[in-house]
């Protein structure tokens, strides 16, 4: 059985058994059809699937019912079967997303056409506007991933588009 990390679990929702997780935004196409996922070397059933926030979900595991039962997972890696996630951008390689429309949140920002590997981070270029942008390629930044489309969205901090505009 061989696992990916997707994520972590970060503590215990309600007295149901249910858990808050966090997981890679990159990854929301797969997560979002997950039929189990792995947390301490065993595999749970997912029974019911609330995605809160881009990058956070609630999840009802079979056989866990409880507060305490669900508790002990707080903390703890949230993996998944290999076979289940399609996409692994560091696995493949940054290199794959030449070519893919980058947006802002709905915002077209235009192709990507150059990956930059630095070594504080990885960069994705892109001609906006006439004028070549560098988009760090970081997990607080990417809203989703869609391999299929070749999209890539991300979710920029106000103003940053200005500096490369100005």
């Amino acid at each position: 059985m061989e696992v990916v990390k997707i994520g972590k679990v970060l503590k215990v929702h309600g007295v149901k058994g249910a858990i808050k997780v966090s997981y890679d935004p990159t990854l929301k196409d797969d997560f979002e059809k997950l039929a189990s996922v792995v947390i301490l070397n065993l595999p749970y059933f997912i029974v019911k699937k609330e995605l809160t926030e881009p990058g956070f979900a609630i999840l009802y595991l079979e056989e866990v019912d409880g507060r305490e039962t669900a508790a002990k997972f707080a903390g703890k890696d949230l993996m998944a079967l290999q076979k289940d996630i399609s996409v692994d951008i560091i696995s493949e390689g940054f290199e794959m997303l030449i070519g893919f429309q980058a947006f802002n949140k709905k915002e077209n920002l235009g192709m990507i056409t150059d990956i930059l590997e630095m070594p504080q981070q990885t960069l994705a270029q892109i001609m906006y506007k006439n004028k070549e942008v560098l988009i760090p390629v970081v997990e607080d930044f990417i809203l989703s991933f869609h391999k299929k489309k070749k999209e890539i969205i991300f979710d920029l901090p106000e103003g940053y588009l200005d500096i490369y505009l100005e």
